[in-house]
């Protein structure tokens, strides 16, 4: 697999040294994209709203085109597809399975599992949706600790010489 992903992946909008290059600018940065504490780090997107939320959310924003939302949408349709793997990471980060811990959720009160399972908490990064022009991307980062206990938002970005500025933020309530 060289710097794209295979067929019905993100790679195939945006390459994977893209998205990798912000991914890894988060969690080096800690808060608050992430909690630094926590080396648990939810391989897909737990909080996977549909395409048309989305789209309602980039639409208000000024700073993208017509054109930027058109191309942003199309790499969200295939962010169910996007799991983050340690290989592309320059952090180590303990990679708990999306779907593993879905499945162990059932039956069980989440944030006190959550608690339970992962004390120091656990963290999530969504596939970075970009502009055309790649200098703006939006994503969603967050950390839960359990009941009660987390924190969210999207964050608009932008690219710089020294990495990404965050220059919006849209904080989820609070958990």
């Amino acid at each position: 697999m060289d710097n794209e992903l295979q067929a019905n992946n993100p790679g195939q909008i945006v390459d994977i040294t893209t998205i990798y290059k912000l991914i890894n600018h988060c969690l080096s940065q800690g808060k608050p994209f992430i909690n630094p504490v926590a080396n648990n780090l939810i391989d897909g997107n737990p909080i996977n709203f549909g395409v048309e939320e989305d789209s309602l959310m980039l639409a208000s924003l000024t700073l993208f085109s017509k054109a930027d939302i058109t191309y942003m949408l199309k790499q969200k349709r295939l962010e169910p597809h996007f799991r983050i793997t340690q290989q592309f990471l320059s952090k180590n980060a303990n990679l708990v399975s999306c779907d593993t811990l879905f499945s162990k959720l059932k039956g069980h009160n989440h944030g006190n599992f959550i608690k339970k399972q992962y004390p120091s908490g656990i963290n999530h990064i969504s596939m970075p949706l970009f502009s055309l022009s790649k200098q703006y991307a939006v994503l969603h980062a967050g950390y839960e600790c359990g009941p009660m206990c987390g924190y969210g938002a999207y964050y608009i970005v932008r690219k710089t010489p020294q990495g990404w500025n965050i220059i919006h933020t849209f904080k989820d309530p609070v958990y």
